[in-house]
């Protein structure tokens, strides 16, 4: 090899090096560009979850703000001989909580309230225990009423309310508003109240009212269900979804226990044998279930202790100025604005002009249905509603509004229901109107799926701590100028 070609040779090798040095350093770049441009969304959130019941304290973290926080009380005993099922502890929600980094926060965890001893005359369940995260406090869930008599004690009031105690017609406990529900009165000789839960109240007939839902954890569940009444000649009741205990019964199976409330025991009709509650579900909220009739282990379900969780880090995005975005975009959540709008290209003009209308806006959460109807030879029409209509609606209204000719004799003839001989098919029915003729009809209807029901909206709320803005300032305060 000569002296030229082995220069080359080396010059070959240097380039080649180069160039594997800078794909090496183009790939190392591409990386850290990829990297930093994986949306905000993608971080997982950071969950911090307290469960020992008493007090304790939490630093909030360097750089932390705003915390979401779950504050659920403890649930109340149920109680005893034909007792009323426990209240489900109160239940605090707030997704903007403002928080200092370093500071110290003071955490308390409720206990569940004991449920009504057997056999002692006038006894009532235990209400459960406060919980607390800094100034937000969950009031306990109230006991359960107890003992089959004129002299009965009765429920106790709470975060939600407590049961009646059977044979009774006394009104049940009342709950925090904001954070839980009344107590069922006495449904009858023979079937005690439940308790009331976060998310609604208990039943006449025994079962606890349900509790509320958040997926502040990551997973949808519920807190805060009220216990279940006991049973006597039928079946106790269930506890209400978010961790209720269930109603002892006379008979061979009691009231079962929702998300992590127990069953109440069973026993035998003929025997009257005494049956406990079950208990609320630890870390919940949940009541207690109603004790039994007769004898001496007939003692009330103890209420489930409460949980504060509180999560911070999580996807969220601040706009101050106006954003536009291209394509589809969903909100697993609600929405608070000022107002908002449809926007298309104007159909008679789509060129040059635009379409706004407004959304329909009220205080309720309310869900409008629609459309015209053919009367038959008798002057009336059955009209089929959607089949999720029940499930998704309550509290109905009505309008029927004839089309071409005059009908005053046009009435809702038969209100929404369901028709029972076609499961699951949902009608109404409207007649008195004109053979052959038309109707215009509408019928709204109030959510209550179990989002909205954990999820209220509560038209009018104090400026303050955990709210949009503090008392004394404004969301728009250009138009508020003296």
């Amino acid at each position: 090899m000569n002296l030229e070609s082995e220069r080359n040779g080396v010059l070959l090798r240097k380039a080649d090096m180069k160039i594997y040095f800078f794909r090496r350093l183009a790939l190392i770049l591409l990386a850290i560009v990829v990297i930093g441009s994986v949306p905000v969304q993608a971080r997982a959130a950071t969950v911090v979850t307290f469960t020992t019941v008493g007090p304790t304290a939490w630093t909030v973290p360097a750089g932390v703000t705003s915390v979401q926080v779950l504050v659920v009380g403890g649930g109340g005993g149920g109680g005893s001989d034909m007792g009323g099922g426990g209240g489900g502890g109160g239940v605090i929600y707030n997704g903007a909580y403002a928080v200092t980094p370093g500071a110290s926060v003071t955490v308390t965890i409720g206990g569940g309230g004991a449920g009504a001893a057997a056999g002692v005359s006038q006894a009532r369940g235990v209400s459960g225990g406060n919980s607390v995260f800094d100034t937000l406090t969950a009031i306990g869930g109230g006991g359960g009423g107890s003992e089959y008599s004129s002299n009965a004690a009765p429920p106790a009031s709470g975060g939600s309310g407590g049961g009646v105690a059977g044979g009774l017609y006394q009104t049940g406990g009342t709950g925090t508003a904001g954070q839980g529900n009344n107590g069922s009165s006495g449904g009858g000789t023979w079937y005690p109240g439940g308790g009331g839960g976060a998310g609604g109240t208990g039943s006449n007939q025994e079962n606890g009212g349900p509790g509320r839902m958040y997926a502040i954890t990551g997973t949808a569940l519920y807190w805060g269900g009220g216990g279940g009444g006991s049973g006597y000649s039928s079946c106790g009741g269930n506890g209400g979804i978010g961790g209720g205990g269930g109603g002892a019964v006379c008979t061979t199976t009691g009231g079962a226990g929702i998300n992590n409330g127990a069953a109440g025991g069973g026993g035998v009709i003929s025997a009257q044998t005494n049956t406990p509650g079950g208990n609320g579900g630890a870390n919940t909220g949940g009541g207690g279930g109603g004790g039994s009739h007769y004898n001496s282990n007939n003692k009330g379900g103890n209420g489930g202790s409460g949980i504060v969780v509180v999560s911070y880090g999580a996807p969220s995005i601040t706009l101050s100025q106006s954003t536009t975005i291209t394509g589809s975009a969903s909100v697993l959540g609600t929405i608070s604005k000022g107002s908002g709008t449809f926007v298309i290209d104007d159909p008679l003009d789509p060129k040059n002009k635009l379409l706004y209308h407004s959304f329909v806006e009220s205080p309720d959460v309310m869900n409008i249905y629609d459309g015209i109807a053919q009367l038959d030879s008798g002057g009336s029409a059955t009209i089929t509603l959607p089949d999720y209509f029940l499930a998704l609606n309550k509290d109905f209204r009505y309008l029927a509004t004839p089309v071409g000719q005059s009908m005053p004799n046009l009435y809702i003839s038969s209100e929404v229901h369901r028709r029972f001989w076609i499961f699951r098919q949902i009608i109404m029915k409207v007649s008195g109107g004109a053979a052959g003729g038309r109707v215009s009809w509408q019928v709204t209807g109030i959510r209550h799926d179990p989002f909205i029901v954990a999820n209220p909206i509560i038209p009018e709320v104090d400026k303050g701590p955990g709210q949009l803005v503090d008392k004394g300032t404004y969301l728009f305060p250009e138009f508020y100028k003296k």
